[in-house]
């Protein structure tokens, strides 16, 4: 098949990170793909060493009967789609639309309540002219249920594809090692830092786990805030700001936990790294990481209850090799990049 690729830009981000997995295992099996982005970064390059690519505007024509689907993946690539797919149906190719998050849900906590009722729903109107949505999974098919027909609706789980794990920065290595020698054993979180996130819930953890340290990589919106907040209940001490690092999930080979506290998410891509590590993980059980893993991969803890999680923190501790191998399992049989190839392939032929 020949495939196109909509994408807002091409940054280090978890959305354009499931359209590099896709790009690259889509052409491992043969297919030709291209690549139309909106925003130039620096990052360009991850894309281009796989595949054509090319910057557009809304306003740039493509011929895109030559491609047998096109696959659009935001806000902005759905408006261009929608002005520029052609009305025939004898030169219009498949159109498909992936949605990466439960936009209800995210674009509160993105823009408040009052202007994501509008947010949420221009961006499943953009969707309109698409022959499916695709969501990332059941529980996501259920939150757009009533807001997009059910014969319009279809999942696919994501994937990530790490082909080389380059160590991190000397520096960092000699800042992680003095750190964690003052402590037991670390927990890690590794992400842009913002509400949805759930971190502070961690924080609050620490002063019932003095042996215990918390390695944080990333920035964000939020990250002043948690040092304060730190400060006021005396347990900055037992935090390590390492800051924003490309390839975050190199880190995890530094932390003995890996933890997601979060109160929403799309589909956990540093969830599926830490997998790939057979790292022990402790999360929380929101409903999409609840359909994904069960209990006997990760350590559950229920949402703001900080006595249950400081609980199933010290669980993981103590049963880190049994869930370590557990959830790699389960992503060899369920998420590996060969799954991922052959859900997409049915959703395009179909």
């Amino acid at each position: 098949m020949n495939i196109a690729y909509f994408i807002t830009s091409t940054a280090n981000a978890g959305p354009i990170n499931v359209v590099l997995d896709l790009v690259k295992v889509m052409v491992l099996h043969g297919h030709q793909c291209s690549v139309f982005y909106f925003k130039n970064k620096s990052e360009d390059k991850r894309f281009s060493s796989h595949c054509y690519c090319q910057r557009i505007n809304l306003l740039t024509n493509i011929d895109l009967s030559e491609f047998d689907v096109v696959h659009s993946h935001g806000l902005m690539p759905d408006l261009y789609l929608f002005m520029h797919l052609p009305l025939c149906t004898k030169k219009r190719p498949k159109y498909f639309s992936t949605i990466h998050s439960f936009i209800f849900e995210d674009h509160k906590y993105l823009y408040g309540p009052l202007k994501s009722f509008f947010t949420s729903r221009l961006t499943i109107a953009a969707t309109c002219r698409a022959d499916k949505v695709i969501v990332l999974g059941h529980t996501a098919i259920s939150h757009f249920r009533g807001h997009i027909k059910a014969n319009r609706l279809t999942w696919a789980y994501n994937t990530r594809v790490i082909e080389n794990i380059d160590d991190i920065d000397p520096n960092d290595i000699d800042l992680i090692k003095n750190f964690k020698s003052k402590f037991k054993f670390t927990i890690g979180c590794i992400c842009a830092f913002n509400k949805r996130k759930g971190i502070e819930q961690i924080i609050k953890a620490l002063p019932q786990m003095p042996e215990v340290g918390l390695i944080l990589v990333g920035d964000g919106e939020i990250i002043s805030h948690l040092r304060e907040f730190a400060f006021e209940i005396n347990v900055l001490d037992n935090i390590l700001f390492i800051g924003r690092r490309s390839d975050g999930f190199r880190y995890l080979n530094y932390v003995d936990i890996f933890c997601m506290p979060s109160r929403s998410e799309g589909f956990p891509l540093s969830l599926l790294e830490a997998a790939i590590l057979k790292k022990t993980c402790v999360i929380s059980d929101i409903p999409v990481f609840k359909e994904i893993f069960s209990d006997e991969e990760v350590s559950f803890f229920r949402l703001d209850d900080i006595n249950d999680l400081t609980h199933k923190i010290r669980h993981a501790w103590e049963n880190k090799e049994v869930l370590g191998a557990a959830i790699r399992l389960k992503y060899d049989n369920c998420y590996a990049p060969e799954r991922f190839y052959q859900r997409h392939l049915k959703i395009y032929s179909n």
